[in-house]
């Protein structure tokens, strides 16, 4: 099972313990928020909602990245894509753009190629899940840098980036976002730390910034991966240039080279749906068992 946690080092200000005095009907707004998992008490509830709120101007964007090639997208099985994989009640997609929706996220882009026309029908326009959803369609298969450019006419200011094949249950978006402000960064990978890291693309660290970064490289001294989400300035498309295809292969080691790309650390469940064992792990994580579990704490 590839759920992978690891020591979290988030960006994050010094806790201060006050007293405050909250109306009752508002105290009972918050205490509904409570589900034992995510929100695990009234002191984080607040402490999550003040910070969504503080934080709901610095991002209100996200890219997620649904094309490329058959190969890419198809589940182990073959049946379905990733992205409409069904997992707790609903496809991973909708997973994903619930998330963003949570941190205040109210523009999803979705660059599309291979069977983009199921996840469109699935999403439409967003309007059932209060978002705005544009969606992008690469003629034919131009790697994640390509499907990427799709967007530039479309943002406008600091973006979430993520893949559409990965999901990432308890990752704080805002605090992610005052991660990569306070580092002035141009890219921030949300990391994930895994056993065997040759799999995937590897980030070498020096505090928190990524000095190098390599896709699947035959050796490598670090567990630190991308976990398949990033915030990102629009200016990372004046790195793009001749011959950038990938965006982890090409783009994001001329980022590191520049000292703007640095690491947020995610110490939450993380899948990465690229084997039956993984895609298994995610099932049973986002059962309805687990979900009833929840309302009852809160109850």
């Amino acid at each position: 099972m590839k759920v992978f946690y690891c020591p979290a080092v988030p960006y994050s200000f010094r806790m201060e313990r006050i007293t405050i005095t909250i109306d009752d009907t508002l105290l009972r707004q918050i205490d509904n928020t409570i589900d034992g998992h995510e929100v695990k008490n009234r002191s984080h509830a607040i402490d999550r909602i003040l910070k969504k709120a503080l934080s709901s101007t610095l991002a209100r964007q996200a890219v997620v990245l649904a094309g490329g090639s058959d190969d890419r997208l198809a589940l182990p099985s073959g049946k379905t894509i990733k992205p409409l994989l069904e997992v707790g009640g609903k496809p991973v997609i909708e997973h994903i753009i619930g998330h963003f929706k949570r941190y205040g996220i109210d523009e999803a882009i979705i660059c599309l190629s291979m069977q983009g026309e199921g996840m469109k029908a699935k999403l439409q326009e967003g309007k059932s899940i209060g978002m705005k959803i544009n969606y992008l369609w690469e003629n034919s298969p131009s790697g994640s840098a390509g499907g990427l450019l799709l967007a530039k006419p479309l943002v406008k200011d600091t973006f979430i980036l993520s893949y559409a094949d990965v999901l990432y249950d308890e990752l704080d978006i805002s605090d992610m976002i005052r991660f990569h402000k306070a580092n002035k960064a141009l890219c921030t990978l949300a990391l994930a730390n895994v056993r065997d890291a040759k799999n995937y693309g590897v980030a070498k660290m020096r505090g928190s910034q990524i000095i190098d970064f390599s896709e699947k490289p035959d050796a490598t001294s670090s567990n630190l991966v991308n976990a398949g989400i990033a915030i990102c300035e629009p200016e990372i498309f004046d790195f793009y240039k001749s011959g950038i295809k990938s965006f982890e292969s090409d783009l994001l080691p001329l980022i590191a080279e520049k000292q703007k790309l640095f690491g947020y650390v995610y110490s939450g469940p993380w899948f990465e749906l690229g084997s039956q064992t993984q895609v298994d792990a995610a099932k049973k994580y986002y059962s309805p068992k687990k979900e009833d579990a929840a309302e009852e704490k809160k109850g």
